[in-house]
């Protein structure tokens, strides 16, 4: 995922549950950092979490 969205290849991306797609808090902070910089929303089905 993370190669996709550094190559610009992503408009979105969604997942069920937040706990699904991180290993770490601080890894999580960092790709939500990266993920807003290049304006691609996260959007959390399950949760109702948008970002």
């Amino acid at each position: 995922m993370l190669q996709y969205l550094r190559r610009g290849q992503l408009k979105t991306v969604g997942t069920l549950k937040l706990d699904c797609q991180r290993r770490s808090l601080a890894q999580a902070g960092l790709i939500l950092k990266e993920m807003n910089t290049r304006v691609v929303p996260l959007n959390v089905a399950t949760q109702g979490l948008d970002h």
